[in-house]
């Protein structure tokens, strides 16, 4: 094309083969990105399975009431493995949108990624609280009288408490959770009230 002498055909071909050229390479740096955190994602997962199966979070879990129905269920110490292999293929995905200049796909990684470890922070938010409710409730019962009464009015008290906890984590709107939580505990003193009245 050069000892032709086109010098638009020559600019145009040659711009078009240096895209596909660099493209190529993101492509490639890209696939091995993924894989790399595909293999290490896959290590780590082990790991850290095996780390929270060695400090008893299985035990802690079936104690508040979340034991597996069979021995073929997937253990809490596996998913919580299962969970650190997609946080890491997710920032992989990340770093490889953004090299590939995908810049609002990696923005809404970004997103997800945010969101999720909110509800798993949610999450276990719930599980202390339930452990607290379990705890509390247990004190509670066996002091004759109303303890078995009291116990289950702790126990909620506690678990909706830390509802409302776990849904400001959330960050879905700070105001409504507040509304919402205020308007519960007003109908709970209301219906305490009437019962105590009768």
């Amino acid at each position: 094309l050069n000892a032709l002498q086109i010098e638009a055909l020559t600019n145009s071909v040659s711009k078009f083969f240096d895209m596909i050229l660099n493209a190529t390479g993101s492509v490639i740096g890209a696939g091995v990105l993924i894989f790399a955190a595909f293999v290490v994602g896959g290590v780590v997962a082990g790991i850290v399975a095996q780390l929270f199966e060695g400090f008893g979070f299985d035990r802690l879990v079936a104690s508040l009431g979340f034991a597996p129905k069979s021995e073929k269920s997937v253990k809490p110490s596996a998913v919580v493995g299962k969970l650190a292999f997609l946080a890491i293929m997710l920032f992989a995905a990340v770093s490889a949108c953004e090299l590939l200049g995908f810049m609002e796909l990696a923005a809404l990684i970004r997103i997800f990624i945010i969101f999720g470890g909110n509800i798993i922070v949610g999450v276990v938010v719930m599980m202390v609280g339930i452990f607290l409710a379990n705890l509390a409730a247990g004190a509670l019962r066996g002091k004759g009288g109303s303890s078995e009464f009291l116990a289950t009015a702790m126990r909620v008290a506690v678990l909706i408490f830390t509802g409302a906890v776990a849904l400001s984590t959330l960050n879905l709107n700070g105001r409504i959770v507040e509304i919402a939580f205020a308007l519960l505990l007003g109908a709970i003193c209301v219906a305490a009230a009437i019962a105590f009245g009768v």
